[in-house]
């Protein structure tokens, strides 16, 4: 299924950088030229990444006892200038990324291979992460490690992962606003299964549970045998899926509520404050219509809210567009008093709807834009929507076809970085729209001229199109000119 359950996002690479470059034993007067090249938006930063031979800049003050002394380990260094002169550029056991601003280096990065005999494939085991306390709060720290996630694209790399002190809350709140995931098991932060991907290439390494891809057939399915899509998907999977699906309703349910009770200032430089509170207890003070909206509005900003500071979410499709899905369905069982298992079998239906866009095109922000993310989440929710009030195979097609139409071209620019601005507040716009969409394809008969697999098709052509600008890589858009 679709659907994942997550403390926080999943890191994927804006594809902010072309091109890596290795350089070793660098000469001064070539990091002029090399930092030209490779500045490209980051031009107010001055900034280049490169491998770097600390001895080839006689300048250089690197910041590995800063870093030591912030982990709490001074004591415990042994590292010298010869030790890493030999283990990273002469024995080559791993490589450095540095963070320049002007000729004075900020931070770094220091990786090597891993290896998963679960995936079959290399990895990217990233050691240490630093940037120096007074340069922090500028975005050095997340290019870094967007270069990391291109580096491991351009690799053919299963995964990117790194350890972190359990203490160390600022960078455990970072690392999450950035979209890793926290392995319970191993205090490990780790990026991969799908997360990571390189246009033109499929990653898609799963089996194939699902024979039918296309709407169309899975509709023409439909109307052969009279059953609904959430039947389709009950044929397909396993008898355990209606297990999972109820833990995933019962994690929305819990981030809806969760994002309601709490209030105050969401992580990040951005200072923006929750509003899901507030707009429950207004919409409460509404009648009818007026009342309906503000809730779906507050329900999805109250997931929205709690992804944004680290909480535990559901990737519906992903977290940056985890608020409408839930939205649209808690408004609907707790007004409309739909048992669980009608809950479930939406859930299915919205999952299945997903997974056609992810096979035939993209739920990536960083390959599509965010028509693929909120585009695709209320496309979901438009269908769901529509299968709960009872609407036909067709109606409910026609429905998602409409959630995601009237998103085509909407751009991906989240201001510094975050997953709050514009993000927020377009889950709950999304969920208003798939709640309309799910209404306005019911007063019809199904009929109409642009079939779902063509809007699929349009969307995955459009993200082809657009700059990269504005696909995840916040240097387009509001995220350029509210920096």
């Amino acid at each position: 299924m679709l659907f994942q359950l997550q403390k926080a996002y999943r890191l994927s690479d804006g594809g902010g950088f072309e091109g890596y470059h290795k350089l070793l034993g660098v000469e001064v007067d070539m990091l002029q030229n090399l930092r030209a090249a490779l500045e490209g938006p980051y031009q107010e930063w001055r900034l280049a990444f490169i491998a770097v031979d600390f001895g080839g800049l006689p300048a250089y003050k690197g910041p590995e006892k800063e870093l030591a002394d912030y982990e709490k380990m001074l004591d415990e260094v042994v590292a010298t200038e010869e030790l890493l002169r030999e283990w990273i550029f002469e024995k080559q056991k791993a490589e450095v990324l540095i963070a320049w601003e002007g000729d004075h280096a900020v931070g770094f990065a220091l990786f090597f291979h891993n290896f998963s005999t679960f995936l079959g494939r290399a990895g990217l085991y990233l050691e240490d992460l630093f940037v120096l306390p007074e340069y922090r709060g500028k975005g050095y720290g997340k290019a870094l490690l967007r270069k990391l996630a291109q580096i491991t694209v351009e690799r053919d790399c299963g995964r990117l992962e790194w350890c972190c002190l359990d203490w160390n809350q600022p960078s455990i709140d970072f690392y999450r606003s950035l979209g890793a995931e926290a392995l319970d098991e191993w205090t490990v932060y780790s990026v991969g299964g799908g997360a990571l991907a390189e246009e033109g290439i499929s990653t898609n390494v799963s089996p194939d549970i699902y024979e039918m891809t296309k709407m169309t057939d899975i509709l023409a399915w439909c109307e052969r045998t009279g059953r609904s899509y959430w039947e389709y998907v009950a044929q397909c999977e396993d008898p355990d899926i209606w297990d999972y699906l109820a833990e995933v309703w019962k994690t929305m349910c819990n981030a809806v509520e969760n994002g309601l009770e709490h209030e105050g200032v969401l992580p990040g430089p951005l200072n923006l404050r929750r509003k899901a509170a507030t707009y429950y207890i207004k919409a409460k003070g509404y009648k009818d219509n007026l009342r309906s909206r503000g809730l779906v509005f507050a329900y999805a900003l109250a997931v929205s809210e709690e992804n944004a500071s680290g909480g535990k979410i559901v990737t519906a499709p992903t977290c940056g567009s985890c608020g409408v899905v839930p939205a649209v369905l808690y408004h609907l069982y707790k007004s409309r008093d739909f048992s669980q298992m009608r809950m479930l079998r939406a859930l299915a239906t919205a999952g299945l709807i997903g997974n056609i866009v992810k096979h035939n095109a993209t739920i990536s922000g960083a390959e599509g834009g965010c028509q693929a993310e909120v585009g695709v989440a209320c496309s979901m929710a438009s269908a769901a929507a529509s299968q709960l009030f009872g609407g036909s195979p067709a109606q409910i097609e026609y429905a998602a076809e409409m959630g995601l139409e009237h998103h085509l071209g909407l751009t991906c620019d989240p201001v510094g970085g975050l997953v709050q601005i514009p993000c927020i507040e377009r889950n709950a716009y999304a969920a208003a729209r798939a709640f309309d969409a799910g209404i306005y394809a019911l007063y019809t008969d199904g009929l109409h001229r642009v079939t779902f697999d063509q809007e699929v098709h349009v969307m995955k052509e459009t993200g082809k199109d657009l700059p990269s600008l504005y696909k995840e890589t916040s240097e387009g858009g509001l995220a350029k000119h509210l920096e």
